[in-house]
């Protein structure tokens, strides 16, 4: 059994497309009932139980964790400089530190959105941020 796109209200077989009327005894929603749509989403104007994928990113920044672009009859979520998309809306820190030591010399530090280096003891970064030069230990 599936529910009918028709009404949203009964059942149609798997089988053949005669809708199944609902039992006596289901209560549905009243008319006002408004389906708790995701962001990204609004509840349809002509079935308001029914989530529709918007594409004004003026609302709600389109569902964006960050930067929502639009792009037709939808849009598209990016993130900021130091973070990635793991899902179509959600951003989460990328960890420089994983590529190539973050271009640091000996240690480098993820930060929210970026990273920074330093240098391990007996040593001081040099003018660059990523390199480290030895120092003089009195």
């Amino acid at each position: 059994m599936t529910l009918s796109t028709d009404d949203y209200k009964s059942c149609v077989s798997e089988y053949n497309d005669e809708p199944l009327s609902p039992p006596e005894n289901l209560k549905l929603p009243p008319n006002n009932f408004v389906a708790d749509c995701p962001p990204g989403s609004l509840a349809d104007s002509q079935n308001s139980l029914i989530c529709v994928e918007h594409e004004d990113c003026y609302i709600d920044n389109g569902g964006c964790d960050h930067i929502c672009v639009p792009s037709g009859s939808f849009r598209i979520c990016t993130c900021r400089k130091g973070y990635e998309l793991f899902n179509e809306t959600s951003c989460m820190d990328a960890n420089e530190c994983n590529d190539e030591n973050g271009g640091c010399d000996q240690i480098c530090v993820n930060t929210p959105g970026g990273h920074h280096c330093m240098c391990k003891k007996g040593f001081e970064l040099e003018d660059d941020k990523k390199h480290c030069k030895g120092i003089l230990l009195v």
